[in-house]
């Protein structure tokens, strides 16, 4: 904040070049008249690590901005390369709430650190008559006839419908100051 990466007059952007490509960035635009905010990059750039993106910096309903770099969604951590574990280290992750069946995790079980840092709690989101494993198989195959949007929304609204419980103690653990950073 002392020593600003650009200065922009008349321009609607700035290109930042030269930053260190393992480390997570946040800038805060201060405009001339104006409250201040802070931006980032929503997709973390991890290698084998897919669909980790940083939730933060939405507008909420009272004009507040959701803090950047506590809250994350990502996809399984089974792949993780020895470059994402690095960076995921230095995010000082503190939970990661894990929705995946027991299937899920057996077929593709999560890279998690020796040293136990990291609180992980299995909170499965089971639909007894969709198999996720199967489904995946199904899909490598190439078979997608069943994948419709239909099918899509109606798998999403039972996930919130069905697992009102798991949902309360998720939102408990994320409330939780001491529990963030934290993955689901």
């Amino acid at each position: 904040r002392k020593s600003p990466v650009a200065k922009v007059k008349g321009e609607k952007y700035a290109e930042i070049t030269g930053l260190a490509p393992d480390v997570r960035n946040y800038f805060e635009i201060v405009p001339a008249e104006g409250k201040s905010v802070i931006v980032a990059e929503r997709h973390v750039n991890f290698d084998g690590i897919v669909n980790f993106r940083d939730l933060g910096g939405y507008e909420t309903a009272d004009g507040q901005r959701v803090k950047w770099g506590q809250v994350f969604r990502s996809g399984h951590l089974a792949r993780a390369t020895d470059k994402d574990r690095s960076l995921f280290r230095r995010m000082e992750i503190k939970m990661i709430c894990d929705f995946r069946s027991p299937g899920e995790i057996k077929a593709q079980p999560n890279w998690l650190p020796e040293d136990g840092s990291i609180k992980y709690l299995q909170m499965p989101i089971v639909h007894g008559e969709f198999d996720p494993v199967a489904a995946m198989q199904s899909l490598q195959k190439g078979d997608i006839s069943w994948l419709t949007e239909d099918f899509i929304i109606d798998r999403y609204i039972k996930k919130i419908d069905n697992f009102p419980k798991l949902w309360g103690e998720f939102f408990q653990h994320l409330s939780d100051p001491q529990n963030r950073p934290l993955v689901f």
